[in-house]
């Protein structure tokens, strides 16, 4: 199997004001992927899939104050299959304990991104941001449990969902210590964190039917996707000695 990419852009930066600016453009992606393979009955696949999307964008940013500003931005993105996900042969995956099979037939997901968030910067190296997304899903890839799973051997597949969307709200700071007292380390002590919402739902109709049963929903959350992110990070610089130490915290 191969993939070749050719792409382009055209980006163009523009200053309205002192305190409007935007930033926009266009990119256009030509993808050929191409999957050969001998099957278990003999037979050969070669099959070759080529794509030309136009992804446009654009990040609007208004500066409220010297230190702080609303920024909007939007974008169109691709998420393609992997190579193993279209490959027509079995594999084991190890953590789960279960067989996947390739789908040769999988298109490639449209994704359509908003971006809204207020940014707030008290001091050089500190950030306190806060924001809210959406982003509009065509042809999601999910797993698919085959019909021949029984207790004994499970076997997923991939498919193409009709459609999905994910919305949430995103916090993020970074922080110096010093405001704590005028003691010297503390200025070199850098706190982080941020913290995500996210709300998905995915229309699986095509896939699994209108029917719900136990432990299977046609609206349900996207596959993988967890509904909240948490990070914590502490940073401590030693600017004579060159040296840093960090301390990281990771929650899904």
């Amino acid at each position: 199997a191969y993939g070749l990419l050719n792409a382009g852009y055209v980006m163009l930066d523009n200053s309205f004001s002192e305190k409007i600016r935007l930033t926009w453009g266009v990119r256009v992606e030509s993808y050929t992927q191409t999957i050969k393979a001998t099957l278990r009955s003999g037979s050969k696949l070669n099959k070759e899939d080529n794509f030309t999307d136009v992804l446009p964008s654009f990040n609007l940013s208004y500066s409220a104050t010297e230190k702080s500003k609303f920024r909007l931005s939007a974008s169109r993105t691709v998420n393609r299959p992997e190579f193993r996900e279209i490959a027509p042969f079995q594999f084991i995956d190890f953590e789960n304990v279960w067989t996947i099979t390739g789908n040769p037939n999988l298109k490639r997901a449209n994704i359509t991104n908003v971006d809204f968030r207020y940014e707030y910067y008290p001091s050089a190296g500190e950030a306190i941001t806060a924001g809210l997304f959406y982003k509009n899903f065509t042809n999601p890839i999910e797993a698919k449990m085959d019909d021949q799973s029984n207790l004994d051997l499970l076997i997923f597949s991939y498919q193409n969902a009709k459609s999905a969307y994910a919305a949430g709200v995103e916090i993020d700071v970074r922080k110096k210590m010093s405001f704590i007292s005028d003691a010297r380390w503390l200025e070199n002590l850098i706190v982080g964190g941020n913290f995500s919402y996210i709300y998905s739902r995915v229309d699986a109709n095509n896939i699994i039917g209108t029917t719900s049963t136990v432990g299977t929903k046609a609206d349900r959350p996207l596959q993988g996707q967890s509904p909240y992110l948490i990070n914590g990070s502490i940073l401590y610089n030693m600017p004579k000695t060159g040296l840093a130490f960090s301390a990281m915290y990771n929650r899904i």
